[in-house]
């Protein structure tokens, strides 16, 4: 089952449908839908695994990799990470 994540930020460059999700680097979904505003972008990604936990105090980037500097979005928990709990 997939589980849908928002993420909004100011700007988010060369971000389209099907860009890469990843999480410490490893592949864990796909930008699914992209709602651009005034003032913010607002990017769902879709996440193939509900028991993927991201912590709340990670860092979420548009990063550009590779040759042809392929777009993705990294998530990088800082700190300590707090165990899971159910509906946080």
């Amino acid at each position: 089952m997939q589980s849908p994540l928002t993420c909004t930020c100011s700007l988010y460059l060369y971000l389209q449908l099907g860009t890469p999700f990843r999480i410490r680097g490893v592949s864990a979904g796909e930008v699914k839908k992209i709602v651009p505003g005034l003032d913010a972008v607002e990017v769902e990604v879709e996440v193939m695994d509900q028991n993927v936990f991201i912590p709340r105090n990670s860092i979420i980037e548009a990063n550009q990799h590779g040759l042809i500097a392929e777009t993705q979005i990294d998530v990088m928990p800082t700190g300590p990470i707090p165990p899971p709990k159910a509906g946080t």
